[in-house]
């Protein structure tokens, strides 16, 4: 689409007629009838693209460049698929959420094309699921229940929340959400964190660098985004460090532990006990030896996905996209 510069002047969502975007960010696909609506208003011609996860790199390669906006979810934004789209229409991308670990921001950045994601959106509800998988481990509640379905009357020995020693690695928004639920229950909190901004309107933190101090600690709860430098940061060295029966949250990303370590030290019961939201393969393969295991909680990366969340995400995805759209079409 090709804009005359008086036309510019008066840049709003009614001359965004034809642009095609493509969506693969699950939960906004799932709840697609909730933004019909939306999309007529900033004239969005929409592909809704369903997955069980994230489109294969291969299927994206072969159809972006169809596309002018696309909002992506955990799909391989690689350099190579990106390129497919900058040879065709592709101008902007939102990632419908926050960790942008699978997008490759310096091929964004070469092809100049409009980026943003939908930050600060899911603080309260990926907290409410860490806490109530820390509560699940401590008190064995999925075990017991799955006994019980199974016709067997077990008492395993619990876990206080109060007083219990926590390692809450990252404190960004939800790492700061998941701090306020452990402070209530009386938890004894330390805070593994190098970006000082983020302690802003916090008082009396107990801050400490990955991975001092592990062997004291009952419990680590993963909140903190994906990078080269917090690769595998939980690995078998690391895990040594810790205390036997250690409990393992993590709602983050699946490359921030050594799946391999972790299933060796839950087989030689260094691990009391793991709940995971994400892997490093997804969906989780059948043959993972992670599903064997009685005192592991299996998610499916389904953490934010409460219908207030996705709405408030979703929204905030199609607004972005139209601002971006808006600058490149002005360019």
């Amino acid at each position: 689409m090709v804009l005359s510069s008086r036309q510019n002047k008066s840049l709003n969502p009614k001359n965004f007629k034809s642009v095609r975007v493509l969506i693969t960010a699950q939960p906004l696909v799932n709840l697609r009838e909730e933004f019909e609506a939306l999309t007529k208003i900033y004239d969005f011609e929409v592909t809704w693209k369903q997955s069980p996860q994230a489109v294969a790199e291969v299927e994206l390669f072969n159809m972006i460049g169809k596309f002018d906006g696309w909002i992506l979810g955990d799909d391989p934004c690689t350099r190579k698929v990106l390129k497919a789209g900058k040879l065709g229409n592709l101008k902007a991308i939102v990632k419908w959420g926050i960790g942008v670990d699978n997008i490759d921001l310096k091929a964004v950045e070469d092809m100049s094309l409009g980026f943003s994601n939908t930050p600060n959106v899911f603080g309260n509800e990926v907290a409410d699921l860490a806490m109530a998988n820390l509560i699940n481990l401590s008190r064995h509640t999925i075990e017991i229940h799955s006994a019980v379905k199974s016709g067997y009357w077990i008492k395993p020995v619990g876990q206080s929340l109060a007083g219990m020693k926590v390692a809450l690695v990252g404190f960004g928004d939800i790492g700061q959400q998941i701090y306020r639920r452990l402070e209530v229950v009386g938890a004894e909190i330390f805070i593994y964190e190098i970006d000082q901004e983020k302690f802003k309107g916090f008082k009396n933190l107990n801050v400490r660098l990955w991975p001092d101090d592990l062997n004291d600690m009952d419990a680590i709860i993963f909140a903190c985004s994906l990078n080269e430098h917090n690769y595998k940061m939980l690995d078998r060295q690391t895990i040594e460090r810790t205390k036997q029966g250690i409990l393992i949250v993590n709602i983050s990303r699946g490359g921030l532990i050594s799946q391999n370590d972790l299933e060796e030290s839950l087989a030689n019961g260094h691990i009391g006990g793991a709940a995971l939201d994400v892997y490093d393969i997804e969906p989780l393969p059948h043959t993972s030896p992670l599903r064997q295991y009685k005192n592991v909680i299996l998610g499916t990366h389904n953490a934010s996905n409460t219908r207030q969340a996705v709405i408030r995400a979703s929204r905030m995805a199609f607004l972005k996209l139209h601002s971006l759209m808006r600058e490149k079409l002005m360019e």
